[in-house]
C-alpha cells in the first residue's frame, strides 16, 4: 500500500499571464528550453526538474515563487546565465534569526509582475543546544 499523504512524483504551478506570447518567450530564455506544448491563444506548458509550469492566457494575477538551490555556486551560475540571457535579475541577503539561517535569492519579474527567486539558505552555525539553568558541575548530591 502506498503512502498517499506525500506526492509521487513533481510540482506543478499555473501562471495566468496578460499576453500568453509574450510570456511564453520571456519563459523560453529564462529556462532555456521550448515549451513542452503550446496552444495559441489558450496555454502553453513548460517541463523542467519534475516541475511543470502551465501559462494560461487571461487575466494575469501575481504570484511569488522560488526555487531552491543547493550552494552559492549554482546561484552563481544562475546569475551568470540569466545575466548572459539578459534577464534582469536583483540579489538580495535577508536573515533569518529564529531559523538561524542566512538567505541569498536572485528574485526575477516576468511581463506580468510575477516573482521568481533562486535561492540558498545558509546556517551561519549550529544553534547552542538549550540550557536548562543546571550545571552538572554545582548538582548537588
Amino acid at each position: 500500500m502506498s503512502d498517499l499523504s506525500w506526492p509521487s512524483c513533481g510540482f506543478h504551478l499555473e501562471l495566468r499571464v496578460a499576453q500568453l506570447e509574450r510570456s511564453t518567450q520571456f519563459y523560453r530564455n529564462f529556462f532555456d528550453r521550448e515549451p513542452r506544448a503550446v496552444i495559441p491563444k489558450k496555454y502553453s506548458l513548460f517541463e523542467f526538474w519534475n516541475l511543470q509550469l502551465l501559462l494560461l492566457a487571461g487575466k494575469a494575477e501575481k504570484v511569488r515563487f522560488g526555487f531552491q538551490l543547493h550552494s552559492v555556486e549554482q546561484l552563481s551560475l544562475w546569475e551568470k546565465q540569466l545575466f548572459e540571457r539578459e534577464i534582469s535579475v536583483t540579489r538580495q541577503q535577508m536573515h533569518h534569526p529564529e531559523l538561524n539561517t542566512t538567505e541569498t535569492a536572485l528574485n526575477i519579474i516576468d511581463p506580468d509582475g510575477n516573482r521568481c527567486s533562486f535561492y540558498v539558505l545558509l546556517r551561519a552555525q549550529p544553534l547552542p543546544a538549550p540550557t536548562t539553568g543546571l550545571d552538572s558541575d554545582s548538582q548537588s548530591s
